[in-house]
């Protein structure tokens, strides 16, 4: 009988991304080598038997439940699968490779050609199932290939889906690569380090996700019919390398000017405040307001030994609300300087301890809407280097990359991640943009 090691997760990993998967996936030009690329994800999910993994759900004392994932050590029998890979062809042409320059909005493509039907979308579809952690789909077309990533998000964070894409590139180019370690012991050591921090600092509440509750839940199922009824459309905007250089470096220098070099802002902080002023451009008489939540890891706050962590370590900060009808006259600058002291005053570990509280009846968290309370979700990915893989085969080009999360994508929530030295971002998006 094989060895195994149980990893626990912690309430991160089920305060509502367990109830959901990701699937990544990219649109490439050549000829690839699919067999290749069978061979190396497999091997990796060898190397990393974390991959190798199937989910189990945890009742621990006083009745709190917990996911966690049972990791299978030693030499695995010849019926064990490591991940899943599927394949399709059409002798169709895939036709949405619009030239990428200075700024172009493109469609993305549909979901089926990123994963198959049986895929998980759950924590508790893939406990039910005992599926592989790790799905991936190629759909072959004539002038193009679609590949599809897909792993369950109440296990996996974007930190923990570029790990993967790290091992496999390593695997694909003959370079070197050592999984994450595995933890030792009965405890996760992120949970036993933020519970084992000083509470110095006063907890502030993010308004961007409430508890789930009967009716909570029947407006989550309605996001689809919002997203019909408002004609919001899963879109991806590129902005290219000098158009973000362009605007980046003359909100930095504003900055620097406004606050005499005492503060300074990213190069997500600008593109998300850009990003908002042109989805609100036309609405200067607006009687909404503006209500703006992005993500932060608290990786870089625990140490080193956290850079690596795969599982869901991050958690939101509110930047204080504003009229919708100044914005057209406020500048990139200013609103790009709002969102970073906003995360400047809640990136602490204070602020994440709440969320690492056990319930024996754990509610999933559900994004927070009110009437005239236009509410956005921003996630900058670009440090997971999602997009910086090289596949396998002669020619091989990627000429697109999106980010999917199923079974229902967030209305207002909106991804950030480099791509070709500017930026992709996608979300649900009106189609004026």
């Amino acid at each position: 009988m094989t060895t195994t090691q149980l990893i626990r997760l912690t309430p991160l990993d089920g305060a509502g991304v367990d109830n959901m998967s990701v699937t990544l996936g990219w649109v490439v030009r050549g000829e690839l080598d699919v067999e290749r690329l069978e061979r190396s994800l497999r091997s990796v999910a060898e190397k990393w038997r974390l991959l190798a993994g199937r989910v189990e759900l945890l009742e621990e004392e006083g009745g709190a439940k917990l996911w966690a994932i049972r990791v299978p050590l030693g030499e695995l029998g010849p019926n064990y699968s490591t991940c899943t890979f599927t394949t399709a062809s059409s002798e169709e042409v895939y036709d949405d490779l619009v030239d990428l320059h200075s700024s172009v909005v493109v469609p993305t493509a549909p979901i089926h050609l990123y994963r198959v039907p049986s895929t998980p979308n759950s924590n508790a579809e893939y406990l039910a199932t005992q599926a592989p952690l790790l799905s991936v789909h190629v759909h072959k077309f004539t002038n193009a290939s679609c590949i599809g990533v897909t792993v369950p998000h109440g296990v996996f964070d974007a930190t923990g889906l570029g790990e993967i894409l790290k091992g496999l590139s390593a695997k694909l180019h003959d370079s070197y690569w050592n999984p994450p370690t595995l933890p030792s012991g009965d405890t996760n050591p992120a949970q036993s380090a933020i519970e084992a921090s000083p509470s110095d600092a006063e907890v502030t509440w993010s308004t961007a996700f409430v508890e789930a509750t009967t009716i909570g839940r029947a407006l989550w199922d309605a996001t689809w019919a919002r997203e019909v009824w408002y004609g919001l459309e899963d879109k991806c905007m590129f902005l290219e390398k000098a158009v973000v250089e362009s605007l980046v470096g003359t909100a930095k220098e504003e900055v620097r000017e406004m606050t005499e070099g005492r503060e300074y802002v990213s190069t997500g902080d600008v593109l998300q405040a850009w990003f908002l002023m042109a989805a609100y451009s036309d609405e200067t008489d607006s009687d909404h307001v503006l209500a703006c939540s992005s993500m932060w890891s608290a990786r870089s706050l625990l140490g080193t030994e956290f850079e690596r962590y795969p599982h869901n370590l991050q958690w939101t900060y509110d930047m204080p609300d504003l009229p919708i009808s100044t914005l057209h006259t406020t500048t990139v600058a200013s609103l790009a300087l709002h969102n970073r002291r906003a995360l400047v005053h809640n990136r602490h570990l204070s602020n994440i301890k709440p969320g690492m509280q056990r319930s024996p009846n754990p509610k999933p968290y559900i994004p927070h809407r009110e009437w005239k309370r236009d509410s956005w979700i921003f996630t900058n990915q670009s440090v997971a280097g999602l997009t910086e893989i090289e596949w396998p085969g002669s020619g091989v080009m990627t000429e697109r990359f999106f980010f999917h999360e199923t079974p229902t994508a967030m209305e207002h929530h909106v991804a950030m991640n480099g791509f070709r030295g500017g930026f992709l971002i996608q979300g649900m998006l009106r189609p004026m943009l």
